[in-house]
């Protein structure tokens, strides 16, 4: 880990915080995975640690001596270690893969590969406008989702996606109570990347990740997941109370946007709840926004989200 003051942007880092998280990743991590009943342990105990380690992870970046351009990232190991995951299950496999046909895939997963295709082609062709690095580095992005999907393909067996499902929400535990922690303790405590304002001297939470659009995705993803996965009521609405904590203490608003309407979908074409009690409920959770609001009216006006949006700037 040396090397990390990159990633801070204020003093008095609490390294050990950091270490013993990754300790505690590592257990969890080697419990989920020995307990699993997948086929693919080696892979999975990669991604799974992923998971549960978030943006943290990039302090286990290993800097190779004497080359300054390459240096070994977790998410550039986890590729690598994907992508032959690939080739050897298809080129240096006996078995016969059986490979689904382009209408029998998922719209979506159609839409996005068209997408980074088109991506991949845009930069390529506007090149001459941009550094090598980043050439590179977009192209690499784009890949790494397509090895990916492929990857994830090719496993296609439940225990694997159980794994995976149950890898998100612990770590979507651990990101939501660390973005409380962040907002009412300590903001720096296991904070990475970005340290931006949301009012005040209130910071946006990030969680274990380094920004906090990041945090506040993930743990949408894990409330969606949590939502169709979890059988035990109780438990599922524990589960999804935390995480929306935890996007509320984001403080990014597109995602408040995108997580109400995802509640609003599985509740109303999935649960089937009535209207009458949406309603309801919708009513109170604007009466408690309005509440906060009255409260901290002066805090919010002075607040880095307000002044922007009132600069003379085209983003204003």
């Amino acid at each position: 880990m040396n090397g990390y003051e990159q990633y801070f942007k204020w003093p008095d880092v609490h390294i050990e915080h950091f270490y013993a998280y990754f300790l505690l990743a590592i257990a969890t991590t080697s419990y989920l995975v020995l307990r699993s009943e997948s086929k693919y342990k080696f892979e999975l105990f990669f991604i799974v640690f992923y998971l549960l380690t978030g943006n943290i992870n990039k302090l286990l970046t290993i800097k190779i001596p004497g080359i300054s351009l390459f240096e070994i990232q977790p998410h550039r190991f986890l590729f690598l270690l994907l992508a032959f995951f690939i080739v050897r299950k298809t080129l240096l496999s006996k078995e016969r893969m059986q490979y689904a046909s382009i209408n029998k895939l998922p719209w979506f997963i159609v839409a996005l590969m068209v997408y980074l295709i088109f991506l991949i082609i845009s930069v390529i062709y506007n090149s001459s406008d941009m550094s090598i690095e980043n050439v590179l580095v977009s192209i690499y992005e784009a890949l790494a989702v397509f090895v990916l999907i492929g990857a994830l393909a090719l496993m296609r067996d439940k225990p694997s996606y159980e794994l995976i499902g149950k890898a998100i929400i612990i770590g979507a535990v651990a990101s939501s109570l660390v973005s409380l922690v962040q907002l009412s303790i300590d903001p720096h405590f296991l904070r990475i990347g970005d340290n931006r304002m949301a009012f005040g001297n209130t910071m946006r939470s990030n969680g274990i990740f380094s920004v906090e659009y990041f945090n506040s995705y993930y743990l949408i993803i894990a409330i969606a997941w949590t939502l169709l996965t979890v059988k035990k009521n109780y438990l599922k609405y524990l589960l999804v109370g935390l995480f929306t904590l935890g996007v509320l203490a984001s403080f990014q608003r597109m995602s408040w946007i995108v997580l109400a309407i995802i509640v609003f979908i599985y509740f109303v074409f999935i649960y089937r709840m009535a209207i009458g009690k949406i309603v309801f409920f919708g009513l109170s959770g604007l009466a408690i926004v309005l509440i906060v609001a009255l409260i901290f009216s002066q805090d919010i006006l002075k607040s880095s989200l307000v002044q922007e949006r009132l600069s003379d700037t085209i983003g204003g």
